[in-house]
């Protein structure tokens, strides 16, 4: 809530509220450059004659195949609904075909504006702003108008004064009100605050910001508000005229009190009147009844001048005046690692704060760091991640601060692939010897020309799924750890070779078999088709129990035991 207290006599209110009005004609006029535009045109004969209103140059008549020096394109290949230029004065805005317009309620439009004005015959010379939204509501025959004025809020801003008024304009059940009924008086505000809600509920709906349009601000200049600083902070040299924006309330009624603020925003200093803006105005950092700048945020000259070079924000400054490290450094200090650091400098306090070698490593990152501060800090955090992983003391002076971070760093993700490589052969070798015998006295089978082969290792599954192009390499871990169960399918004459992958569910139904890149190319036959027979005389042999020849020889099943069918995904 605004802490910006309305301060002005009873006399001065009643003097200041009779300085408001409705707005200018050019007031208005100004507003429509805030709305869509819209060009309307109406089809005339056979398609080849259309007569077109574009609210800047008027009302005019356009043949087919006729190019004007304006528009480029053929007019008549536009149609309503499309985003055009006027083909005689380049206006941007939107086709309307009048015969497609039942009514022109879908046209209606409304924007937040804020009119500001010099406030006449005024021994302080002050500025007034009078807030309300602007409706454009187009008719059959009025399809150029002007802005409706619906106004909501008053100010009065002088240097040291400041007032505001209210009035309730709409209804909750979203119907207009005229501002001279009786029963919405103007009343007299506490305090300063925005206009518009922010998500708040006005005209039978809710709004989703609090940007407004600006009118008149050149006005200000005439005032005794004129150094302010308000155009400077809140547009700049890149604003437009269609610039939107919010807050400037809260701006101007701060100034009021705190002409500081046009210090702040000529030195750079805009971090501090953003937070201002925001409710945070940093009472115990900084001193608003100071006119120097040094004196400002509680600095001595010298202090002050590496402040503002690393652009130390009020946050920062605050954070090393209440903090643990203003009792271990001095100002100067905490700034110039600011500089090296950035953003990052409260991280790199928190760790290396206390370490007798903290300007060492300071002097080191800023060797390091070409141009990018937050990128170099992630290097460095990412590299002594890794460097932990690989099991060195990053406590170290040779692993902290390396001759050439960026090479060390490129270094160490090698390594730490090898050590991943490493890890996944040590847990090959921990494949249970047990279960392979088990899978190869129930699974592995062979008639002579095709045979079953149990993995040996997880690699062995995952040079399978590389090598035929599919995915069983992803199952390798779930193989060793008994969760699923894959065997290949190969030649007898070349037992080495991939040939086809074969997953089994319930111990004796398959659940995937696929070959190269799952047999994907056009006209490649499916396995079940291919080798259909064999599957069927492997699964029923699994069935009776995978019996044996006292040699380990698969005792065959007769053709009157074999399965019907494959199951298979």
């Amino acid at each position: 809530m605004s802490t910006c207290k309305c301060n002005l006599s009873p006399e001065e209110r009643e003097r200041a509220f009779s300085m408001f009005g409705y707005p200018y004609l050019e007031e208005l006029n100004a507003a429509k450059r805030f709305f869509r535009k819209y060009i309307f045109f109406e089809t005339w004969g056979r398609r080849n004659f259309r007569e077109v209103f574009c609210p800047e140059c008027g009302r005019f008549e356009i043949e087919k195949g006729r190019f004007l020096d304006v528009y480029e394109d053929d007019f008549f290949s536009y149609h309503h609904g499309d985003p055009v230029q006027c083909p005689q004065c380049g206006t941007d805005g939107e086709l309307v075909c009048l015969s497609r317009m039942k009514t022109m309620d879908k046209l209606t439009q409304e924007q937040p504006v804020i009119i500001f004005r010099a406030a006449p015959e005024d021994p302080n010379e002050g500025l007034i702003a009078m807030a309300g939204y602007m409706n454009m509501h187009y008719s059959f025959n009025d399809l150029d108008p002007y802005p409706m004025w619906v106004p909501t809020k008053r100010y009065y801003f002088a240097p040291g004064k400041r007032m505001a008024w209210s009035q309730r304009t709409y209804n909750w059940f979203g119907r207009y009100r005229f501002p001279d009924q009786k029963e919405n008086p103007w009343t007299e505000r506490a305090s300063i605050c925005e206009p518009f809600p922010t998500s708040g509920y006005y005209y039978g709906g809710y709004s989703s910001d609090d940007y407004y349009g600006i009118i008149g601000a050149g006005e200000i200049d005439k005032t005794s508000m004129r150094w302010c600083m308000m155009e400077e902070y809140f547009f700049g040299p890149g604003a437009t005229d269609r610039t939107l924006t919010n807050k400037v309330i809260t701006y101007l009624g701060e100034y009021t009190r705190r002409p500081q603020m046009e210090m702040l925003q000529k030195l750079g200093h805009t971090d501090v009147i953003r937070d201002l803006l925001n409710g945070r105005s940093h009472i115990g950092t900084l001193n608003w009844k100071a006119k120097t700048p040094h004196r400002f945020f509680r600095l001595d000259k010298q202090n002050y001048k590496v402040f503002a070079a690393v652009g130390g924000t009020a946050q920062e400054l605050e954070e090393w005046k209440t903090g643990y490290y203003s009792q271990r450094m001095y100002a100067r200090e905490f700034f110039g690692l600011k500089r090296t650091f950035g953003g990052n400098t409260s991280a790199f306090l928190r760790r290396y704060g206390n370490d007798p070698r903290r300007d060492k490593i300071a002097r080191w990152f800023r060797d390091q760091t070409h141009g990018d501060i937050s990128k170099t800090w992630a290097w460095w955090r990412d590299l002594l991640t890794m460097e932990a992983e690989l099991g060195n003391d990053i406590t170290h002076d040779d692993v902290l601060m390396p001759e050439n971070l960026y090479r060390r760093h490129e270094e160490c993700v090698a390594l730490r692939e090898q050590l991943k490589k490493k890890q996944k052969r040590e847990l090959v070798s921990t494949y249970p010897r047990k279960r392979f015998r088990e899978l190869k006295e129930r699974y592995a089978y062979s008639d002579g020309t095709l045979s079953i082969v149990i993995p040996t290792c997880a690699e062995e599954i995952e040079n399978e799924g590389s090598l035929l192009h599919h995915c069983v390499g992803g199952y390798a871990e779930r193989h060793i750890e008994g969760i699923k169960t894959i065997v290949f399918l190969r030649w007898t004459d070349d037992l080495h070779a991939p040939y086809m992958t074969i997953e089994i569910k319930e111990g004796c139904k398959i659940q995937q078999i696929h070959g190269y890149a799952n047999e994907t190319r056009y006209g490649v036959a499916n396995p079940n088709e291919i080798h259909g027979d064999f599957l069927k005389e492997w699964l029923t042999w699994i069935e009776q129990g995978s019996p044996r020849t006292s040699t380990g020889k698969p005792i065959r099943p007769s053709i009157d035991q074999m399965k019907t069918e494959v199951i298979a995904v």
